[in-house]
């Protein structure tokens, strides 16, 4: 199975990444950092390190990273054959990738490839609804293509994360517990749940909200980032 993640940081690699790894994808990293990117694409894998276990090294492998500046073909080939697309970018940059995705989409749609999963994991409200809305204004796809060819659930997300550097490489310290909901309703499939280790619901208003009310409250003078 394949996967395109956009936005290679702490949350993208540290997080979500975790997940779609454990799940059984290959990622392919969706980033404008070109010395991520160049250090991702020479050893295919990059390394956790779990705080509760005495910061135990866990690799992530099968990994490869792109720029949607200067690879943007690439990027739209990857989204046509990818399982899964999912976000760990911030809301605000959504704008920024929503070319990318449209571009990729409707390339999806015109090679008549199945209808795919597109899990947007960032720290706001409805943020499903706000990709979907960036996506259409780009006016590459229309949202009846869009509905046609992607399902872009609504999230909420939560995990302890810091950055950290061993041995010369660019590396992440990720806490045990974490949140990532995700609407069930909203999915391709609702039968056919593409990440091991969510919590699925039809009820996210309510989670998503305490959520948000929450990690705002962790952010000031901390470097821990609950996104």
């Amino acid at each position: 199975m394949k996967a395109v993640h956009f936005g290679a940081g702490k949350i993208g690699r540290g997080f979500i990444a975790d997940l779609i790894h454990e799940t059984g994808y290959e990622i392919t990293f969706v980033d404008v950092n070109e010395k991520l990117n160049d250090e991702l694409n020479k050893y295919h894998n990059y390394y956790l390190y779990l705080i509760e276990d005495n910061y135990q090294r866990k690799e992530i492998d099968h990994v490869s990273a792109l720029s949607p500046i200067t690879q943007p073909e690439e990027v739209t080939d990857a989204i046509v054959e990818a399982d899964l697309v999912t976000t760990a970018v911030l809301a605000d940059n959504f704008p920024k990738i929503a070319r990318s995705l449209a571009q990729g989409l409707k390339a999806r749609l015109e090679a008549g490839k199945t209808k795919v999963n597109v899990i947007p994991c960032e720290n706001a409200l409805f943020c499903g609804d706000m990709l979907k809305e960036e996506i259409i204004k780009t006016g590459i796809i229309t949202k009846e293509e869009l509905d046609q060819i992607a399902a872009v659930p609504n999230t909420a997300v939560d995990r302890m994360v810091f950055g950290t550097d061993r041995d010369g490489r660019d590396g992440i310290e990720i806490g045990k517990d974490y949140e990532l909901v995700i609407e069930v309703d909203k999915l391709a499939d609702p039968q056919n749940l593409p990440i091991k280790g969510p919590e699925y619901t039809d009820n996210l208003k309510n989670i998503s909200r305490e959520n948000y009310i929450r990690s705002m409250g962790d952010m000031p003078g901390q470097d821990i980032l609950h996104i």
